[in-house]
This record gives C-alpha cells, sequence and structure tokens, in this order.
C-alpha cells in the first residue's frame, strides 16, 4: 500500500475523531455539558460520524488498490465489512442508544433496559414492514 494513502487515512481519522468531538460539544444541550453525564451515547455519536467519514475515506484506498495493478487488499470484502458495520450501526446501536437517552434521568420508568429492548423491537418491526 502506498504511504502517501496510510498517512493521510491516519491523518484523516485523527481529524475526525477531533472534529466529531469538537461537533458534539458544540451541540450538545447545557444540561448535557458536564463530562460524566451520557458518556456511552457520546461516545456512540463520535463513532458513528466517525464511520462516516471512514467510508467516504475507502474510495481513494479503493482506486489506489486497484491501479495500475491489483494490490494486497481485497477491497470487495473491505467494503462489504464496512456496509455490514454501517448498517449494524444505523439498525441496532444508534437507535438503541436514543431511547437508552429517553430514559437515562427519568424515574418514572423503572426498568429502563425492558423500555429500550421493547422500543427496538417496535422500531424493528416497522422497518422491516417498510422495506419488507
Amino acid at each position: 500500500m502506498d504511504v502517501f494513502l496510510l498517512i493521510l487515512v491516519i491523518v484523516i481519522t485523527g481529524a475526525a475523531i477531533v472534529a466529531n468531538v469538537r461537533l458534539l460539544t458544540y451541540f450538545q444541550q447545557p444540561e448535557d455539558a458536564k463530562l460524566g453525564s451520557s458518556v456511552a451515547c457520546k461516545t456512540i455519536i463520535v463513532i458513528s460520524l466517525t464511520l462516516a467519514w471512514l467510508l467516504n475515506m475507502l474510495l481513494p484506498v479503493d482506486v489506489r488498490n486497484s491501479r495500475p495493478t491489483p494490490g494486497v487488499v481485497n477491497m470487495a470484502l473491505v467494503w462489504e465489512i464496512a456496509f455490514i458495520t454501517l448498517g449494524v450501526f444505523l439498525v441496532f446501536v444508534v437507535p438503541a442508544a436514543m431511547f437508552y437517552t429517553e430514559v437515562e434521568g427519568d424515574d418514572v420508568i423503572k426498568k429502563k433496559r425492558r423500555y429500550v429492548i421493547c422500543n427496538m423491537l417496535l422500531m424493528l418491526f416497522f422497518t422491516v414492514a417498510a422495506v419488507g
């Protein structure tokens, strides 16, 4: 693999993480500004945004890997893994984090895990009904 492209991907990934943390701190609610509040959800947001950046960075890696001669990286497998990871985040991880954030400080709902699972099942049902 090209050394310049490898360094570029590492630098862009670092810049993406820094930019995503800055975006998160800029757009968060004032009551969520404490460092200890909802760390898991904030981590999922940063990972999701970084995943979006990394999917964009796969295109130049794919182009460089295929020209002038095929490279050593199996890009079909890399694309498949990237899109499966994106699908898992879109369908399971991000909605579960959103549902958990809704009930995190709510004392009325006693069984928070059950609430999140029920909402996830309902969301998955409507998603499958709409798509399938």
